[in-house]
Order: C-alpha cells, then structure tokens, then sequence
C-alpha cells in the first residue's frame, strides 16, 4: 500500500507521482491494515511502529488556506537514508506544505505565521518546538537583506533497531518570499556555493547548532531530517550537505522538492557520495535549472525526476504570455527593482566592470 497524503500545488506534479518516481528496494517495509481498512501500523523487518495520521493545513501557491492529512512513523528512521522511501517522500512533502507560512489579516506575526508547521509537529508527538521566522522585506531601494530564511526545529526521543535516538526535525519556508526571491539567481562570485542559497543555508545550520547547544543535545547519536521546497529545497539541500559532512550519511534524511542547483562539486567531502540527500524534481519545472549547470552548480545528493507533462521542444511557447502571467503572480517585482542592463556583444563585461 501506498500512503499518498496530499497533492502539491502550484506548477508541481500530483505527489502521487512524486512518490511512484522511484524505487525503494531492500527497505523490507510493509504498511499494515485494520480491520475497517485503516492504516495503523509501519512495518520494518519484523518490528511494528505506530502509524499516526494527522490533518494539516499549508498554503495553496494562490495563497489560500488548504487542507489534507498526512502520515507519520518512527519507523521510517529505521531504514538507510540512502533508500528512497515513498511513504517517508509523501510525509515528508507534506511536512514542506506546512512549513510555508500561513495567510492571515492584520501585522506581520511570527507566530501566526507558523502555526501550520507548529500544529503539524504537535500532531507528530514532537517537542520543544523552536521556529525562526523573520517577515521578508519587500522589492525596493531600501531593501537589504534578501537572503533571509525562515525555519522551524523540534526534536523527538525514538527508539529504532534497538537504539534510543533523539530526531531533529526541520523544515524550512518555500513560499511568500518577497525580496527573499532574489537570492535565487544570486550566484556569487563564480566560486563557490550559489550566495543566496548559501547564505541562507549558513543560518538554517547556525540555529541547528544553537537548537542543539540549547537544547542540551547530544548530537553525535542525533538523526537529522530536513526537507523544503523551492528555494526552501535548494536550502534545505545544501543544509542536509553539511549536516552529513559533520556527522555522516547515515545520521542524515533529506527530501528536497523542486530544488534549484546551489552546490559545487569542490565542496563535496571525499569518500561522501550524500546518496542520503533525495531532490524530487519534475522534469518540465525551470526552478530546478537554477543556478545553471553551466556555471557548474550541481545539487548534492540524487535527483528523483519524475514525468512532466511536456518536455523538450514540446514544452516551448513562444510568446510573453507565461512570463508575464509569472511576474504578475509575484507581484511584478521587475517594477520596483532599480537596475541598469548593459547588453551587447563584445565589450559588455568590461563596460560594466
């Protein structure tokens, strides 16, 4: 049996699809039945875990509040994060939904705007729950700092295969950036991790190091997961990256959907293959194509892609209606975003130098 929990939203693939897009041999895993047909049980080799499913609410990509219900196991912790893990994908990309932040009237509240993710980790026995989620600016001449984050950490004491363990869980913001936005095609110097993506990715770890110092946690026999989508995926990506380089592929679960490319290779720890880090990408989605392959941006991990709808020529339209329909549906940020653009042939680089 499948346990399929929602479906994404916006430009992404029915999360059904998501989760048949790969195998997951070798995780001898079964999902067990009551009598009314009910799942209740996760099966791992010969050991039962509870299976809990909750309702959760997130926000749709038109920014209206939606609902669904998920499922959650200790179990899946019980398996290698190197296998790609259908029912541990579906929660786990039910878990990015939630994360985003929740539509209200009135002033900027952190803790209005984390309640989705809040109650989700209520619901999935998880505690001292901890979030970071400053308001992002708007485009203009007086914004700073687009490269702000938003993240919410809880932990659970579990014990799998025999041993007790302490979860850390993390799910970082994908939706209603506002300035945030620009840091996805803010690249850097050609050195290096993409800079937008891997400034935000140095605060999600500086508040897991403080969470964990805070805490009192020994995080040598911790087990990570993280997961985002979007620009939240390229964090969380590069996130779980370092989290497995201090303390290894097998204390690391990551799901990343629809991340755009922030790696670099010379980064890569030798001997790490990060087989642990799982980025689900749809095939006919832009946003994972940045930063460009081209400048040499990779994502750690392995890419899951699953079918679009169109792909290759099939998939171009000439035309600006798609693109304009796009900025509209960001608010036209190109109008407030004060720039000059020197174009040409030869030349160019050394005129704007």
């Amino acid at each position: 049996m499948l346990l399929v929990c929602c479906m994404m939203v916006s430009a992404l693939m029915p999360l059904s699809t998501i989760i048949a897009s790969a195998a997951s041999d070798g995780n001898n895993q079964d999902v067990i039945m009551n009598e009314d047909g009910v799942p209740t049980t996760y099966k791992v080799g010969d050991v039962d875990y509870e299976l809990v499913k909750g309702a959760f609410n997130y926000t749709s990509a038109e920014y209206e509040e939606m609902s669904s219900y998920f499922y959650y196991s200790d179990g899946y912790f019980a398996q290698a994060p190197e296998y790609y893990n259908e029912h541990f994908a579906s929660f786990a990309a039910s878990m990015a939904l939630a994360s985003m932040p929740c539509r209200y009237e009135g002033e900027y509240s952190e803790k209005k705007s984390t309640k989705y993710i809040v109650d989700m980790f209520n619901a999935m026995g998880y505690t001292d729950i901890f979030v970071h989620y400053p308001e992002p600016e708007y485009f203009g001449e007086d914004a700073e700092n687009l490269s702000t984050i938003g993240y919410a950490i809880a932990k659970k004491k579990i014990v799998v295969n025999g041993t007790e363990t302490t979860v850390i869980a993390i799910g970082t913001r994908g939706l209603d950036y506002r300035a945030e936005w620009a840091s996805n095609v803010t690249l850097g110097s050609g050195t290096g991790e993409a800079k937008g993506f891997g400034d935000a990715a140095r605060q999600v770890k500086e508040g897991i190091d403080k969470y964990i110092a805070d805490k009192g946690i020994d995080a040598g026999s911790a087990t990570f997961f993280i997961t985002g989508y979007s620009r939240a995926g390229a964090t969380s990506n590069l996130v779980a990256k370092k989290l497995t380089d201090e303390y290894g592929e097998n204390k690391v679960y990551a799901y990343c959907f629809e991340a755009p490319k922030g790696g670099v290779a010379s980064e890569m720890k030798p001997g790490h293959t990060y087989a642990n880090i799982h980025n689900v990408i749809n095939a006919v989605d832009i946003v994972p194509t940045v930063g460009p392959e081209q400048m040499d941006f990779i994502r750690y991990g392995v890419d899951h892609i699953v079918p679009g709808y169109e792909v290759g020529t099939d998939a171009y339209k000439p035309g600006l209606e798609r693109i304009t329909e796009f900025c509209r549906h960001l608010g036209n940020p190109q109008r407030n975003y004060f720039a000059i653009h020197v174009a040409g042939t030869n030349g160019k680089g050394s005129v704007s130098h």
